[in-house]
């Protein structure tokens, strides 16, 4: 089915016509009110220049006679004899002679005039307060004004007293004239009066308004002229081959791929957009010739691709299930040798600590036979460190069999140090070892799991001993930092240190420094580990310090806690009874913190 084509609007050439007819008839208007207002600055200058030159001629007749008046009044022989011919006079009659045959006016006023004919109209009585004002600027003022209903030019120009003129207008004062009027006592160069001349406007103006008409309609002669060229340039060098493309462009549109653009005149950048256009028709020729080929083929590859991912999506379904099942197997395993580790841990542990109580009363029973000590010392120390090794293990087991819950009470720990220093004694008489103790004065008592916190101490002490050689010293020292809240305990040796590189991974499970199975020290690698879980078990933290040949340090900071349960997940806290728990506890209880 075909597209619908849409209505043509105006034509291109039109439109730029119509635009510049309109940008024409703007800068028109704008062109006659500027030029209205030149031409009228124009008009009043020249009437200014003529209005000047009238009033300089009417001065230079003023001052003719004012100079000839000796020679109009004395007559030859020498006698006075007043004509009756004087500058006023004669201003007045040919101003009137010149008034008679134009349209222009030429008359004398003043503020105190003889002649009431004389006297000042609006306009002229402006003029002589704008002359003779306080703020006076200039002897001549002018303007545009309306004057006997049309627009007419006024000028006016002050008249100043000469020494001629003080014959009727000077001294003494009251005094008659030669005309008859009395004298007003004026001086040389005192204000006498003003020349009046008026200039009708309207031939000037309307010369102007033919000038500018004139102006007027040549512009929009050349106007039209431009906007027809315009409009049949634009037609034919534009309209036309768009047209012609758009119409090619629909037929694509309707799927008519084989239209031809031949035959369009185009030029510039039109004709290189008709060539791309054209290249455009003829790709997409050739695209959809080839469409249902490409089409088919895609057809069958997406079905091969969604073939693969159904096999694959099977094998993974498949693998899911076995992963299942290996899930499943691997938490039976892991159950069974966690119930097994705990099992045989705890069954281990109660002989040997029997062993090392009946060591201890054959100690006391001995006597003094070195041999026989040596021998119980030898059989002690092997003793108490097996028991540490399954302490570790069934600590391990049960943390990781979920039974490995802390059992909170106070604990004082001058006993705990106490306590593993008399147990540790043993292993560091044998080794040839100095172990020394001491716990500050304000380390207060704290919340936690006595027997694991002596463990923990316990292993760092042990670790401490083994890797420390004959003659060389580990010190306990316990301390309180006030301003955390907490107890720090640190165990410092004199062994053989730890290489950095070696330090981050310590407290890993079952990792030694030495792994080779020639190594030196015997040991599970579960001590520093079990330091760690139980440190972090209290809501503390485990560090150490050490560098190679120069021997470790090992700390352990706790909080002190402040009446509750502030150790560690509420569900892996039960309280304790006493300060020191029995065997019977050992972590398998499953209440929590009350």
């Amino acid at each position: 089915m075909g597209r619908k084509r849409t209505k043509r609007g105006i034509r291109l050439g039109a439109l730029f016509s119509i635009i510049l007819i309109c940008v024409f008839v703007v800068a028109m208007g704008i062109y006659v009110v500027f030029i209205n207002y030149q031409r009228t600055l124009q008009t009043e200058d020249r009437l200014y220049a003529q209005a000047a030159a009238f009033a300089d001629e009417m001065d230079a007749v003023w001052q003719f006679f004012d100079v000839n008046q000796d020679n109009i009044n004395y007559n030859s022989d020498g006698t006075y004899d007043f004509k009756g011919l004087y500058c006023s006079i004669v201003g007045k009659g040919i101003g009137a002679i010149f008034t008679e045959n134009s349209d222009y006016t030429i008359r004398y006023t003043g503020i105190n005039v003889r002649n009431k004919y004389d006297s000042p109209d609006d306009f002229e009585a402006v003029a002589l307060e704008a002359i003779t004002g306080p703020n006076a600027s200039s002897d001549e003022y002018y303007d545009i004004v309306e004057y006997e209903g049309q627009s007419s030019f006024r000028y006016v120009r002050a008249i100043y007293l000469s020494e001629n003129c003080l014959e009727c207008h000077g001294g003494p004062k009251g005094e008659l004239d030669v005309t008859g009027y009395p004298k007003e006592g004026l001086e040389q160069g005192d204000f006498a009066g003003a020349i009046s001349i008026v200039i009708p406007t309207e031939p000037y103006l309307q010369d102007e308004w033919q000038t500018l008409m004139v102006s007027v309609v040549f512009f929009g002669g050349m106007l039209a002229l431009i906007a027809i060229t315009v409009f049949f340039a634009i037609d034919r060098l534009v309209t036309r081959p768009v047209s012609k493309l758009s119409s090619v462009a629909a037929e694509l549109g309707d799927g008519n791929f084989n239209s031809q653009l031949e035959g369009i005149e185009a030029k510039g950048e039109l004709g290189d957009l008709v060539q791309s256009f054209s290249n455009m028709a003829s790709q997409l020729n050739e695209v959809y010739n080839t469409l249902e080929d490409k089409v088919a083929l895609r057809t069958e590859e997406v079905r091969r691709a969604n073939e693969v991912l159904e096999r694959q999506r099977v094998q993974l379904a498949q693998s899911n299930e076995l992963l299942k099942h290996a899930n499943m197997q691997l938490t039976r395993d892991n159950k069974y040798k966690d119930d097994f580790l705990a099992v045989m841990s705890h069954e281990l542990r109660t002989p040997l600590t029997a062993i090392l109580t009946f060591v201890e009363v054959l100690e006391r029973e001995i006597g003094d036979s070195r041999r026989g000590r040596n021998a119980v010392q030898e059989l002690k120390g092997n003793t108490i460190a097996l028991l540490n090794m399954i302490n570790d293990t069934l600590e391990m087991a049960a943390t990781q069999a979920g039974r490995g819950r802390l059992v909170v009470d106070d604990v004082d720990l001058m006993d705990v140090t106490n306590y593993v220093d008399s147990t540790m004694a043993v292993l560091a008489e044998k080794k040839g070892v100095r172990l020394e103790s001491s716990v500050a004065q304000d380390v207060p008592i704290i919340r936690g799991d006595w027997e694991r916190i002596r463990h923990a101490m316990e292993n760092l002490v042990s670790n401490a001993i083994k890797f420390t050689s004959e003659g060389g010293h580990v010190n306990v020292d316990v301390t309180y930092k006030r301003d955390a809240n907490e107890v720090a305990i640190a165990v410092r040796d004199t062994g053989i240190g730890i290489a950095e590189e070696d330090i981050d991974r310590i407290f890993d499970k079952f990792t030694q420094v030495d792994g080779s199975t020639t190594r030196g020290y015997s040991g599970s690698g579960l001590g520093l580990s079990v330091v760690k879980d139980i440190a972090q078990r209290h809501g503390g933290s485990v560090s150490v310090e050490s560098e190679l040949g120069r021997g470790s340090v090992f700390t352990v900071v706790l909080p002190v806690g402040q009446g509750g349960c502030t150790l560690g997940d509420d569900d892996d806290i039960l309280e304790g009874e006493n300060g020191r728990r029995g065997e019977a506890h050992n972590g398998e209880n499953d209440s929590d913190c009350g």
